[in-house]
């Protein structure tokens, strides 16, 4: 049995999303795009005071568990599932699987580490991504591979996580049946998303929309310049205080 992770309380009323296609801002830490086919997206949270630099709030990771699994398989790194009696083939556990990608040891050396996965399509399982440390996801740690329910389980090797992970490059996923990845963008207070079929990627635009709708959350699809000035107040201190640090990039509001 995997162990409970316990997330964080709402610390704020959580409002609606916001989305934005195609960001190119390099202040949002978001992966590349291998190809230009690829479907790309900045996910927001909207809060009561438009707070971020803080954790995803509950109620933002129990709608996005549930949009995610509704269109498919999420495989995720899960730190439980990391230990030396864990075969590395898919083990049923906890309603989903797990198995672990042998690295190299010493891995602070060959910079090839274990890569411990959880794959479900269970939503209240899948909310166990967002509180994986050390996977953290406000750390940018955390991967979530995106596959067709009808698959289970994906058919994935080292070297295919490995490269997507540490290197940007899908062509092995792509191969492994892997249809998009979801993932922690600038210190996790967004998601980014890169989907490379155009199916799920419409079926997943729809299922935000029509989530939030039921949940009586405010939906929106916006422009980049629109998206950056709805986050402008918070974003403003948080680089300021990242600047104050000797930190990242800003961003031209």
């Amino acid at each position: 049995m995997l162990n409970d992770t316990v997330c964080f309380a709402d610390a704020v009323k959580y409002r609606g999303l916001r989305f934005t296609v195609e960001p190119q801002n390099d202040f949002w830490q978001l992966r590349p795009p291998y190809s230009a086919d690829f479907y790309t997206g900045l996910l927001g949270w909207m809060t009561d005071n438009n707070r971020i630099d803080a954790h995803v709030p509950p109620s933002v990771i129990t709608l996005l568990s549930q949009v995610l699994c509704s269109c498919g398989q999420l495989t995720f790194f899960y730190p439980s599932v990391a230990s030396e009696e864990r075969a590395e083939d898919w083990q049923a556990i906890d309603k989903g699987a797990c198995r672990i990608l042998r690295g190299q040891k010493p891995s602070w050396l060959t910079r090839k580490p274990d890569y411990p996965l959880f794959s479900t399509s269970n939503p209240e399982s899948a909310e166990k991504l967002f509180c994986a440390e050390p996977f953290s996801w406000e750390l940018q740690q955390q991967m979530v591979l995106l596959s067709s329910k009808d698959a289970l389980q994906p058919t994935l090797d080292y070297e295919s996580v490995h490269k997507a992970y540490a290197f940007g490059n899908y062509e092995l996923l792509l191969k492994a049946g892997i249809e998009g990845i979801f993932y922690p963008a600038v210190d996790g207070d967004f998601a980014g998303l890169m989907v490379f079929r155009k199916k799920l990627w419409e079926h997943l635009l729809l299922q935000l929309a029509e989530s939030c709708a039921a949940s009586d959350y405010d939906w929106s699809l916006m422009s980049e310049f629109d998206f950056q000035k709805i986050f402008k107040k918070s974003l403003d201190v948080f680089i300021f205080a990242a600047r104050r640090n000797g930190g990242r990039k800003g961003l031209a509001l």
